[in-house]
């Protein structure tokens, strides 16, 4: 589902700390390859989709992403994808770094190169895992899986209990997993029925311990 490589504080550079940062609102679409200039974006703080439009035009969502890291990372090689799109779900800190700074710190900076390669490799390998799991995974299986993968990196522990906002619709997770709204909203009633989760418009919450439970 995500990758959340947080920026290590030594690959940071005087650059990158001293761009300014803009704040892109709950809600703003931005295409993250519509200029000619590549440009990455360095996430600061805040919480973003991440995904592509298909040929018809459809949203087909890939990462939920937080923490301090970058977007858009492709631009590095020259070949994004124009069709490639970031949400912010929460108000975000987001630093734009030009071409010409990019090229700087590559160029003086080895830990940022290992960085950026280890995060291009880790997103394509979770590209493929979500390739192989449409193909061998029954489509309740997907949405289980990505239940727990969500429940373990956004929750926050409270009384034994795992909450995490809602950031994401049913329509959201049925993309992430390549399965429908109705798979999810079924998946979802048959966990509360069973007691193992429980939910509402603003939060979905767990025991720790029912999080094994999930497959039983």
């Amino acid at each position: 589902m995500s990758l959340n490589q947080n920026i290590p504080a030594e690959v940071l550079s005087d650059e990158i700390s001293q761009l300014p940062t803009r704040t892109y609102h709950a809600g703003r679409n931005w295409n993250l390859f519509g200029s000619s200039d590549n440009k990455v974006y360095w996430l600061k703080s805040g919480i973003v989709k991440v995904g592509c439009y298909t040929s018809e035009g459809i949203e087909d969502l890939r990462f939920l992403i937080q923490g301090q890291t970058m977007l858009g990372e492709m631009a590095v090689l020259g070949n994004g994808n124009p069709d490639d799109f970031a949400i912010a779900i929460t108000d975000c800190q987001i630093c734009e770094i030009d071409a010409i700074t990019l090229s700087k710190l590559l160029s003086y900076n080895p830990d940022f190169q290992v960085w950026l390669m280890e995060l291009m490799r880790t997103r394509l390998a979770l590209l493929e895992k979500r390739l192989q799991a449409i193909l061998f995974q029954p489509s309740k299986d997907r949405v289980l899986s990505f239940l727990q993968d969500y429940f373990l990196e956004f929750g926050q522990v409270e009384n034994n209990m795992l909450r995490v906002p809602s950031y994401l619709s049913h329509t959201d997770i049925a993309q992430f997993t390549s399965t429908s709204r109705q798979t999810v909203n079924r998946v979802l009633n048959q966990l509360r029925k069973e007691g193992l989760l429980d939910y509402d418009k603003e939060t979905l919450w767990i025991a720790q311990d029912n999080l094994s439970r999930m497959f039983d």
